[in-house]
């Protein structure tokens, strides 16, 4: 980032910047700053406002999500006796990602109760080592997967003329499964091996041998093709995927944010691996600062009076950045690297404190900032109000220039990386036997993080 001018106009001062990000060149203007307004609480569903009932009754319900090859289906049609419920049921685009927030979820909550959780995330990381199976190429991810369907093209299934970037295909054992993983994917499978790993290694959980085993067997072949490959996502062809490419390019502090975590991960075990990210924490942190900073200060004087008129970051990538972030504080202090990256978090933060995002507030107040502590009343004040059943439905909404408490919100398969700003104005009919449900991962994920770090009470 350069600092081209400073100028005197009337009596604001203005600063404009010159910024890289990702491929385009981008003039801010840094001067006054706007902020959201939040809207009134105006619940249309009712809820247990019990943490840990509401816990109880989410963590049971999931496992109605979780295949027996270990695969986590977080929006499901049931039955699944009905084969073709459970076949369709796999037709997800984001299966990784969530999957990583529940191995994570596991691993927290056995660092807060003490209750092993090693079955559970053992089956999870067995599931995320089908793909190399189905695909054939270990390290190899894919949108979705299904290890025991070998039979012909379903109706549903997307071909290369539906989705020339994303469509499902048979690998060589005849398995289906479905392309053009993205980095988030990326980002949170690793995410949900990160978060056991150094758990253990802070002496927080005990892993089982098995278990730690399975966790290398998955995370090893996806980081060095990773690695090898430029820090760009190959698929199947060896082509980058659609929204693969992580290359640290000058001044991307969302792609070296996301690389340096998925590179710590892996380093504890691999001395190629471990040089890489040592190059890569030295070369990259200020960069981090810069464009985060920058990015914050634009969004942020821009986020009310211009809404829809620019091109926010998307809901997902920042709740990915918050967990990317996390992971790092959680596996190295370095002061000196660390240092600037928080800078850059904070920079963010001038925005993300509005959209009550817990996969951001958490880790940023908890490491960060304690100062903001009173932010998480609205964190809270969501997680009491998280819908138990939550469903895919015709609701009616419109998306609005206030942030939304959860409970104005329509049901998502997972509100962190949802709009904020989306007010329901008619609730979907009631559940009907054909209606796809949303596990709730996105729930696990942030009641036991937000334990772990001591943000969000038990009950």
């Amino acid at each position: 980032m350069r600092i081209i001018f400073n100028t005197q106009e009337g009596f604001i001062m203005r600063k404009v910047f010159y910024v890289v990000l990702g491929s385009g060149l981008f003039l801010f203007d840094f001067s006054l700053q706007a902020s959201p307004k939040t809207a009134p609480r105006t619940p249309w569903f009712t809820t247990d406002p019990n943490l840990m009932t509401k816990e109880m009754i989410i963590e049971a319900n999931i496992q109605n999500h979780i295949t027996p090859a270990g695969l986590l289906l977080y929006t499901a049609v049931f039955p699944w006796s009905d084969q073709n419920k459970y076949l369709f049921s796999h037709d997800v685009a984001d299966l990784p990602a969530w999957q990583g927030y529940l191995m994570a979820a596991y691993a927290f909550k056995e660092a807060v109760t003490g209750q092993d959780q090693d079955l559970q995330i053992l089956r999870l990381t067995k599931g995320l080592l089908k793909y190399y199976e189905v695909t054939g190429i270990p390290g190899l991810l894919g949108r979705s997967a299904m290890p025991d369907y070998t039979g012909p093209r379903l109706p549903w299934m997307s071909d290369e003329t539906d989705r020339p970037t994303r469509f499902w295909m048979q690998g060589p054992q005849g398995q289906w499964w479905r392309n053009g993983v993205a980095k988030d994917h990326f980002n949170l499978a690793v995410f949900g091996v990160a978060i056991p790993l150094a758990l253990e290694r802070l002496g927080r959980i005990q892993l089982a041998p098995e278990t730690k085993q399975a966790l290398l067997d998955f995370l090893m072949p996806l980081v060095r093709r990773f690695v090898q490959n430029g820090f760009e996502i190959a698929d199947w062809n060896g082509k980058t995927t659609e929204f693969g490419n992580l290359s640290p390019q000058i001044a991307n502090g969302f792609n070296q944010l996301l690389s340096l975590h998925i590179l710590v991960t892996a380093a504890y075990f691999d001395n190629q691996i471990y040089q890489v990210y040592r190059y890569g924490r030295k070369k990259w942190a200020r960069t981090i600062q810069y464009s985060l900073e920058a990015l914050g200060q634009f969004v942020s004087r821009y986020i009310d009076e211009k809404r829809g008129e620019i091109d926010k970051p998307s809901f997902s990538d920042m709740q990915a950045t918050g967990l990317a972030y996390i992971s790092l504080a959680l596996q190295d202090v370095t002061k000196d690297y660390l240092e600037p990256i928080r800078d850059g978090i904070q920079g963010l933060w001038k925005f993300m404190r509005y959209e009550r995002n817990p996969m951001f507030a958490i880790p940023f107040i908890a490491t960060i900032r304690m100062q903001d502590l009173p932010r998480m009343a609205a964190i809270v004040e969501d997680l009491r109000d998280f819908p138990i059943d939550k469903y895919e439905g015709l609701t009616l909404y419109k998306d609005t220039t206030y942030i939304q408490p959860l409970a104005n919100r329509p049901y998502n398969s997972n509100y962190w990386k949802s709009n904020p700003f989306r007010l329901t104005l008619a609730p979907p009919p009631p559940r009907t036997e054909n209606e796809a449900v949303h596990a709730g991962m996105d729930y696990l994920l942030a009641y036991w993080m937000g334990r772990f770090f001591g943000l969000v009470p038990a009950e």
